[in-house]
């Protein structure tokens, strides 16, 4: 057995030489032709088709493999996770610089209030010249008139110059009353009840002490007392009088004082058309401070407005308006208003209810009329509640946050966190337009 095993094993080492030198010549002549032929030459050799090789798994597949299309769409989904990410980052930092830059226009609130306090002292020594443009005309806006008597009204028996004054108003006094039904309560202060009397439309330089809302109906919702009572608390009755006016005592007013606008005011398609257009007439038949329900006083105001012509409050929405009317105060008479009055016939027949009856009415106003308004300044009177979403409509909110949080002003009134030298926060509870953008 010994000499078959030698036999052997010499035969396997000879076959072994065979096959190395047949493998070393044949990786030699490979070499040599890519050589001549200006290939690469392989690394290994090229073994023959006789050669039986494990065949390998990833040779047999193909490029468009299940495998290898799976993990392409893994590392897509992975890069767009992480492109996400950091464009939510980069927004942050955008929306951060921008809110920065936007405080950093905001001008110094007590510095504004100053200023205006001296503004308001030197306008005082200033004695109006009280002129009358064509006044209270019906269907005739911007005619020469010649029944327009010495106070600027037109004359005949179908227009009333008497009117109401405040001191002959039936007034009664009632204390809030909870009605746990809806969640309102009576309004805390007086309803106006008219009763016609005799009254001069001369025009006097001062601010009545009057403090005048409005609601539908003398039942205030809750979410408005609690700024109703700070009214009555920094202006304290019986110095100040507080009046709330309802759908029906404006009609009523209207009606008796100035029926020439009645048509124009039963005709109006929206509530909110009627509140607005009540508001100007009520300041000029009596003067006094105007103030939306969703108006919170933060102090007694009353010296920074002006006491000889009308006070507007500055709108920080300026893409929109440049004065509100929300906040405003007037002497008794003024000619302004016999002015916004103009426009407010001419405006009726238009179709957007800012135009018509609200701040951008006013706006026109101002550019239309001769006579002097003073703008209260909204550093003080009415900054931006930015972060404020409880009380607010949706579409307020939204529009508010979206505004002031990515686009950059010149100029900022500042925002409710900075409470110096702050007058008054207005809520804007209210809004002309419903959720799904139709008009209320």
């Amino acid at each position: 057995m010994a000499p078959n095993t030698t036999s052997n094993r010499s035969l396997l080492n000879r076959r072994s030489i065979t096959t190395s030198s047949t493998s070393t010549r044949s990786l030699l002549s490979q070499k040599i032709l890519y050589f001549k032929t200006g290939a690469p030459s392989p690394s290994k050799p090229i073994l023959p088709t006789t050669t039986h090789t494990s065949p390998s798994p990833y040779r047999q597949q193909s490029s468009t493999s299940p495998r290898r299309f799976l993990y392409g769409r893994k590392k897509l989904l992975h890069a767009c996770i992480l492109y996400a990410i950091a464009s939510c980052i980069l927004l942050f930092f955008i929306i951060l610089s921008i809110s920065f830059y936007n405080v950093s226009k905001s001008a110094d609130p007590c510095f504004v209030a100053q200023n205006s306090l001296d503004n308001l002292a030197a306008l005082l020594s200033v004695k109006r010249k009280i002129t009358f443009t064509d006044s209270i005309t019906r269907g005739n806006i911007g005619n020469e008139r010649s029944d327009i008597d010495g106070n600027g009204w037109v004359k005949g028996d179908d227009v009333e110059v008497n009117g109401n004054q405040l001191d002959d108003l039936d007034m009664s006094n009632n204390d809030a009353d909870e009605d746990g039904e809806e969640g309102q309560q009576k309004h805390v202060g007086h309803v106006a009840s008219l009763s016609l009397s005799s009254s001069s439309l001369e025009f006097k330089a001062e601010l009545p002490k009057i403090i005048h809302q409005q609601w539908k109906d003398e039942r205030i919702p809750q979410k408005f007392m609690k700024w109703r009572t700070k009214w009555l608390k920094l202006y304290p009755e019986p110095e100040y009088k507080h009046v709330l006016w309802t759908d029906q005592t404006g009609r009523d007013l209207i009606e008796k004082s100035y029926p020439w606008f009645l048509k124009i005011y039963d005709g109006y398609e929206h509530n909110i058309n009627r509140a607005d257009a009540a508001r100007y007439f009520i300041l000029h038949h009596y003067g006094g401070i105007y103030a939306d329900l969703d108006y919170e006083p933060m102090i007694n105001f009353y010296e920074y407005l002006p006491k000889n012509q009308v006070g507007l409050i500055e709108s920080p929405y300026y893409w929109n308006e440049k004065t509100q009317n929300s906040l405003m105060s007037s002497p008794k008479n003024d000619p302004f208003w016999k002015d916004l009055f103009i426009v407010l016939e001419k405006n009726s027949k238009l179709d957007d209810i800012l135009v018509m009856t609200g701040p951008s009415l006013v706006d026109d106003a101002i550019e239309f009329s001769s006579q002097p308004t003073y703008v209260l300044p909204c550093e003080n009177f009415h900054r931006v509640p930015i972060g404020e979403y409880s009380d607010a409509a949706i579409t307020t909110v939204v529009g508010r946050e979206v505004q002031f949080r990515v686009k950059p002003f010149s100029k900022q009134c500042g925002v409710y966190k900075d409470e110096r030298c702050h007058f008054g926060k207005h809520h804007n509870t209210v809004t002309y337009r419903n959720v799904i953008g139709k008009l209320v």
